[in-house]
């Protein structure tokens, strides 16, 4: 990727810029990048700090409304927009009108209850315009060291710094998340993301 979002929050606290930088290195953006067909309308479901959002404005040439039900992260990303990005706050469940090009939920739907994931994706699988995309990064039980290291890691993030708002800790199998999608009536592929320490997997769905 040839642009660096984490510039755009070089006035942030330190503990701000070291959670997205340790995001930028750690998370497969690029992949996600890639499942996004350039000038697209983007709506990143869960946005947190907005690195991808503002990734995609810049290398795909997007424009994107970033959303998140974390004041916090929300106002940080608020101060790192672009003309291309837009953030708001959500509630619980909320999806926004409309209609996208591709819809990106990442790493989201773990901190939901296994039903309400079903659900959301069914909503969000509603939103896509024709030939929209519904890309979903979520963490695979597979290789289990890789496992056992990521489920360590968002206890600490989620139950003992705060740093990520969840009601739970859900991790779902990468089948069941195609079976939801190909439920939606989307054409799904799914692949795992290996070159990283934590057990990334890829599942895209495609309306026709």
């Amino acid at each position: 990727m040839t642009g660096n979002p984490n510039l755009r929050y070089a006035d942030e606290p330190f503990k701000v810029r070291g959670h997205v930088a340790l995001r930028w290195m750690s998370c497969p953006f690029d992949a996600v990048l890639a499942e996004i067909r350039p000038g697209a309308s983007v709506l990143d479901y869960g946005c947190g700090h907005g690195l991808l959002a503002l990734a995609a404005a810049t290398e795909r040439h997007a424009t994107v409304l970033g959303v998140d039900i974390d004041r916090r992260k929300v106002a940080v990303a608020r101060r790192a927009a672009t003309p291309a990005t837009t953030f708001a706050i959500i509630g619980v469940g909320e999806i926004p009108d409309g209609r996208w090009d591709a819809i990106c939920v990442i790493d989201v739907l773990y901190l939901m209850a296994a039903d309400a994931q079903r659900e959301m994706l069914t909503g969000l699988a509603g939103r896509l315009a024709p030939g929209g995309a519904l890309i979903v990064k979520e963490m695979a039980s597979r290789p289990r060291a890789k496992a056992a290291w990521m489920r360590t890691q968002e206890q600490v993030m989620v139950r003992l710094i705060g740093a990520t708002t969840g009601a739970t800790l859900a991790f779902t199998e990468p089948a069941a998340l195609e079976e939801a999608l190909r439920s939606s009536g989307l054409d799904v592929s799914s692949r795992a993301l290996p070159h990283y320490p934590h057990p990334h997997h890829l599942v895209v769905g495609r309306r026709r």
